[in-house]
């Protein structure tokens, strides 16, 4: 792998991404880095950094499709809206909002997998992971076989597993099941928005897929995807901090802090009181 250098480093600085993930991301990771425990070097750094940019590059580009379908809804709506005249009912095809549609599910499960690789940059003759597999049962596989390492960080192995498993059964199942099947969807000419006159007024029906409100279901599984991998990079960070110090949720993101970057950092390192794990942290930074 080539090395990161600054420039890089300023160039992903530069970037025009959202300010929830440069928080939850770029600026969770420092916040654990600049504490002076979390200390990757040279290659570890590099490929540390360079998986870091490719999963906040993956998760801008779930935001951009999510805003373009966004505004194309609207904009569909306002035209059916323009349409509707004497006729009972009107429909307006909107193939280019399933384009959006694709494109971001696509992206999503890109996202994942190239978030599987932050264990591979910080172990990388432990971790050989290369995707979010079979709905992240490689990835649980990879962290079972790394438990066995007389040096691992056995209860956050469990918590990540743990974690990939709630969110499996919450969002993660349905939503990879949903990109594959898009890439079987034929029926283009069914995706429509469709006006019925109801008395003196007009019903609006947006597409669905799967009795799913595809606006709705889009903003779900990004936020979820996007506190998934913040959740999932800061335990694997957690995984190569020195025994006696762990990560866990910082008080201040428990309480709501308002701060435009401090309320999307969750998590903080601290002492605990053994290597029991997570359930034990005595103080944060």
């Amino acid at each position: 792998m080539n090395r990161i250098g600054q420039a890089e480093i300023d160039a992903l600085l530069k970037m025009p991404f959202d300010l929830e993930i440069m928080g939850r991301l770029y600026y969770q990771a420092t916040e654990l880095w600049h504490r002076g425990i979390f200390k990757p070097k040279g290659e570890e750094r590099d490929r540390f950094i360079s998986v870091l940019l490719d999963v906040t590059i993956k998760l801008s580009a779930m935001q951009y499709h999510l805003k373009n379908y966004e505004q194309h809804e609207a904009l569909c709506i306002e035209q059916l809206k323009a349409k509707c005249g004497e006729k009972p009912y009107m429909a307006l095809q909107a193939h280019e909002l399933l384009f959006e549609l694709e494109a971001f599910m696509f992206q999503m499960k890109s996202a994942l997998d190239f978030a599987v690789k932050f264990p591979e940059a910080l172990f990388p003759k432990r971790f050989k992971t290369k995707t979010f597999g079979d709905m992240g049962e490689d990835l649980i596989k990879g962290l079972e076989s790394y438990k066995k390492d007389k040096n691992s960080k056995k209860e956050i192995v469990d918590s990540i597993i743990s974690m990939i498993r709630d969110d499996q059964n919450a969002w993660l199942k349905q939503a990879v099941t949903l990109r594959t099947s898009l890439n079987h969807f034929k029926t283009i000419a069914g995706y429509n928005y469709q006006a019925k006159r109801n008395g003196d007024e007009w019903e609006i029906i947006v597409p669905r897929i799967a009795r799913l409100n595809v606006l709705t279901y889009m903003n779900r599984v990004y936020s979820n995807c996007l506190e998934f991998i913040q959740d999932f990079m800061c335990l694997v960070i957690g995984m190569y901090l020195p025994k006696g110090v762990t990560v866990g949720v910082k008080p201040s993101y428990v309480s709501g802090d308002k701060d435009p970057i401090e309320k999307y950092i969750k998590f903080g390192w601290s002492l605990a009181e053994s290597s029991t794990g997570l359930s034990e942290i005595t103080s944060f930074t």
